[in-house]
């Protein structure tokens, strides 16, 4: 029984971390959006702040200061709000703006979610690391 224990484990660790981390409920729901909007817009982050305050309680907007700003982020208190914002669907308008909102995924989490489609489909294998190196030759200590 001590065997097959360890050898679960064995398994377990040598997945990718954020994977593990997802099976353990460790990662946070996401509470961030992503805004794509035309250059020519004129709106300030007040102003998003304002909108997005519709739907439940914003905590940070960032737009990047750029001569074509064309993008940003809005950061809420839960998760529910980003649910019901992209469930409204696409787009919004912001003082005119025609805005398009997606969920913000962080690249660790796209490649979590690169993982979870191939355990999904079963093609996951001990070669299917990004780096193509043999996951389960990895020794620890």
């Amino acid at each position: 029984m001590y065997l097959e224990d360890l050898s679960v484990w064995r398994r377990i660790i040598t997945l990718p971390l954020l994977f593990n981390l997802t099976l353990l409920g460790l990662i946070q729901e996401i509470t961030q959006i992503y805004l794509t909007f035309p250059s020519e817009t004129s709106f300030t982050d007040e102003d998003v702040s304002y909108y997005f305050s519709d739907f439940g309680t914003v905590e940070d907007v960032r737009i990047p200061y750029q001569q074509q700003r064309m993008y940003g982020f809005v950061t809420f208190s839960n998760a529910e709000t980003v649910r019901i914002i992209l469930a409204r669907g696409n787009p919004h308008f912001i003082c005119d703006s025609r805005v398009l909102v997606k969920p913000y995924k962080e690249k660790g989490k796209i490649l979590q979610n690169k993982w979870q489609q191939l355990m999904e489909r079963g093609s996951y294998s001990a070669s299917s690391s990004p780096s193509g190196m043999d996951l389960y030759e990895c020794h620890l200590g």
